[in-house]
């Protein structure tokens, strides 16, 4: 994993950089790229340069990595954050935007996934202060989740307790992992990810170092 520490507007150029190189390369090569984003204020810096990028935007599909069991408009919902903070801006297809139903639930959210590629090209995960990233929470079941794609998680220890996210096989598959840590309030979420004793239970968000191609972007300077 490569690991990159500064100033966080100065980190999230690089990692605006990093995501439309990824995202070009995977258009280049299949037509497409797909996109997983968090919910959570760690990507905002982040949206605000991918909205000036020159992204091609009609051939990017979009993914949330978790999604709480809410309508969209509901002040919980990770798809209204990101409609005001990068979807309003950018100008992408309305079928590239891969919205969470609670009527069809998880099965159809999946399905829209296996439909759209096998692989993510691009995960973009905030991480928590306890070190969560998607709905896989320290020391819970939703670690041990064993397969592919998106699941059900009815127990989430922040409400709302009904959620659904990403397994860590799904996240491990992705072409390129991007961890997020910003703020001091998540200093002891990087003390545990640095720390050799503590495993994914402990931690989940060392799960990207077991990606191909991972990265962290951090402004916590230790």
């Amino acid at each position: 994993m490569k690991i990159h520490k500064g100033k966080k507007i100065e980190l999230e150029n690089k990692v605006k950089d990093l995501i439309v190189n990824k995202l070009s390369q995977a258009i280049k090569q299949k037509g497409n790229g797909i996109l997983v984003v968090p919910g959570g204020g760690s990507p905002s810096g982040v949206f605000n340069l991918l909205m000036l990028s020159n992204l091609e935007w009609q051939k990017i599909h979009i993914f949330l990595a978790d999604e709480r069991w809410v309508l969209s408009s509901d002040k919980y919902s990770n798809y209204k954050n990101l409609e005001e903070k990068l979807l309003s801006g950018i100008n992408i297809p309305t079928e590239n935007i891969h919205q969470f139903s609670t009527l069809k639930g998880v099965d159809d959210y999946q399905r829209q996934l296996m439909e759209t590629g096998d692989q993510i090209d691009v995960c973009l995960l905030g991480v928590g202060p306890d070190g969560h990233i998607a709905s896989l929470f320290p020391n819970h079941p939703s670690v041990e989740y064993g397969h592919e794609g998106y699941f059900e998680v009815n127990n989430s220890p922040k409400e709302p307790a009904r959620r659904i996210s990403l397994s860590k096989e799904t996240i491990i598959k992705s072409k390129t992992i991007i961890l997020l840590i910003f703020g001091e309030e998540k200093e002891q979420a990087f003390n545990n990810f640095t720390n050799d004793e503590l495993d994914i239970n402990d931690c989940p968000a060392k799960i990207a170092k077991e990606g191909i191609d991972s990265y962290l972007f951090t402004d916590i300077n230790k």
